[in-house]
């Protein structure tokens, strides 16, 4: 063994020492790609702001980083949606990123459509939505919702470069169409979308979508369903056949958008939107009992979505368990659901006749200031738009006197409850009847009737004396019994006092006899005093129904009657009197595009 290994050295040194092994070649010198920071930061301007919602503070922490380096001005974070909607009316931001579930419980979704409807952003916004929840509902709900970019966490600056920088092509290519929007000038928005939408020009879909929102709005239904169907046609999004859908209930053919909603759930149960618009079309109908469920299923797909929850627990106190409303619409308040622009202070109402019940009176005085806080934000903002109208300035929230006047209705019967726990009769007797004089208002919608009644037979269960009882419910009935349906809901409304169900019921009998005699007139041969009979009833009643019923009359036999115009033009000045839709028991909030 050692002469071997003597041997072995002894070979090693007459052959010399063992050469080095060769270097490797040198590397190249790595070469950054700036590519996409150089033309983001063209991009971005010095006043460029960006608005980052994020529950996890290191998360945002390193997004405004990586928005710094890109050359974004300032940065603003926060964790809440509040926060976020405070922030947003206090500036203007050009990009909002916001993650797809905040810790408050806020779904990104919603937030995005809140402050789209406040019109704190706009087209012109960049909107992009980070979630770390990869699965395809999340991200296919994600898709519905217009927006500029979804990044999945963990994501590279690179994704982000890449995300923001195609938003910021895309908005360049449809900055004119947005400028025409935001200056309110929807039929030159609707030309530019058409143009971009036939040239099938750069970013067409997304021009079709905007110009298919315009055209429904436009009441250019035959439009609006040519981009819906070449959209689907490029590329099956849901959206597009919701859109569809959309377009059949505007032009009167409700059961044919019914059905495509269903096939579209179908296929797509996740879909919140879907039914959103299958549940306000079932409430048109006056199908309370469909719209709740349809609703119910809403809320299962969004728990934490303010308006679906609202909706489905005011449709659900009137058609099912009163129990279950009222702890889902406590849970409303409870999640700040005052702070949406899509809270319906119905709720507010149920709240308070439950505290009246109860016997409550602090939480119901609570109840009336949070109405009270209300009526005060819609007339300050009243006076700032009349302000900006004499000033010139520009106002980014229009008014809403209807809306206002439905917050004055509600504030009436809460305070009468209020008044009745104090030992103030008087008061609550003054303020019933103000609110009964109100629904003759020309915007007084079926919503309106049924506080009233729901308010009224609530004291007279708890043994109120209120001497008109039984002749205002007699009045309220004759103006918004319309349908079955809608009759079966005000009966159902005075359930504290049985005794006003029967006034309603005498009421819906009335308005189906002044219809019957005024066909059987028609079918007689005498088609002008059908007219004429529908005409007095509607003069007496203020009732939708006979009003409709009326001119579809006329319109039938207009070439039987002679000087048909003076019958359509009494008509005309009538209809301003007979309330809104009378089977809108949900509030409809103004949808900005």
């Amino acid at each position: 063994m050692k002469r071997h290994r003597a041997l072995g050295y002894k070979v090693a040194r007459e052959r010399g020492p063992c050469p080095a092994p060769p270097l490797p070649p040198p590397k190249p010198a790595r070469v950054t790609d700036t590519t996409h920071q150089l033309n983001l930061r063209a991009r971005f301007g010095n006043s460029t702001r960006a608005l980052i919602v994020d529950g996890h503070g290191t998360a945002r922490q390193m997004l405004a980083a990586q928005l710094r380096s890109m050359g974004a001005s300032q940065v603003v974070q926060c964790a809440r949606a509040a926060e976020a909607r405070q922030h947003a009316a206090t500036r203007a931001f050009e990009i909002v990123l916001c993650e797809q579930k905040l810790g408050d419980g806020t779904l990104g979704q919603d937030l995005i459509d809140d402050l789209r409807q406040r019109r704190l952003i706009n087209l012109s916004t960049i909107v992009m939505v980070l979630s770390a929840n990869s699965s395809y509902p999340v991200v296919a709900e994600a898709a519905e919702l217009a927006i500029d970019g979804f990044l999945i966490k963990p994501y590279t600056l690179g994704d982000l470069e890449d995300r923001l920088l195609a938003a910021f092509v895309r908005k360049d290519s449809l900055k004119e169409i947005a400028q025409a929007i935001d200056r309110s000038d929807y039929a030159g928005a609707l030309a530019l979308c058409q143009q971009r939408f036939e040239a099938r020009g750069p970013h067409w879909t997304h021009a079709a979508r905007v110009g298919a929102e315009l055209a429904i709005r436009l009441e250019r239904l035959a439009l609006a369903t040519d981009m819906f169907e070449a959209v689907m046609e490029d590329k099956a999004v849901p959206w597009a056949r919701l859109g569809i859908a959309r377009v059949m209930d505007a032009a009167g053919k409700d059961n044919a958008a019914v059905s495509t909603i269903k096939n579209l759930l179908g296929s797509h149960p996740t879909y919140a939107d879907a039914y959103d618009v299958l549940g306000r079309i079932y409430a048109d109908r006056g199908d309370y009992a469909a719209a709740a469920d349809t609703y119910r299923r809403a809320v299962a797909v969004t728990p934490h979505s303010v308006a679906r929850n609202q909706k489905y627990g005011i449709l659900v106190y009137y058609t099912g368990d009163q129990a279950e409303s009222l702890k889902v619409l406590g849970q409303v308040i409870e999640r700040g659901g005052l702070q949406s622009p899509d809270f319906d202070h119905h709720v507010i109402v149920l709240l308070a006749v439950d505290a009246f019940k109860r016997r409550e009176l602090e939480a119901l005085l609570g109840l009336r200031d949070k109405l009270q806080k209300a009526i005060e934000e819609q007339r300050a903002q009243a006076a700032q738009v009349e302000l900006a109208r004499e000033t010139g300035a520009p106002t980014p929230v229009p008014a809403a006197p209807a809306l206002l006047r439905r917050l004055e209705r509600y504030a009436l019967l809460v305070q009468a409850l209020g008044a009745v726990l104090q030992g103030d009769a008087l008061l609550a007797m003054k303020n019933l009847e103000a609110n009964y004089q109100s629904l003759a208002e020309g915007d007084a919608a079926v919503d309106a009737a049924i506080a009233f009644l729901l308010a009224l037979s609530t004291l007279c269960g708890a043994q109120v004396h209120v001497p008109l009882a039984h002749t205002w419910v007699h009045t309220v009935a004759l103006r918004y019994c319309t349908s079955k349906q809608v009759t079966e809901l005000l009966a159902r409304t005075c359930e504290a006092f049985e005794p006003l169900s029967e006034p309603v019921r005498l009421a819906h009998g009335h308005i189906n006899e002044v219809t019957r005699g005024a066909l059987g007139a028609a079918v007689a041969g005498e088609p002008r005093e059908a007219v004429l009979q529908l005409i007095e009833g509607v003069e007496a009643t203020r009732n939708l129904k006979l009003h409709e019923v009326a001119l579809a009359t006329l319109e039938r036999h207009r070439a039987r009657i002679e000087a048909p115009e003076a019958l359509e033009e009494r008509l005309e000045s009538l209809r301003a009197h007979c309330g809104a839709n009378s089977t809108q028991l949900l509030h409809i909030t103004l949808q900005g595009l």
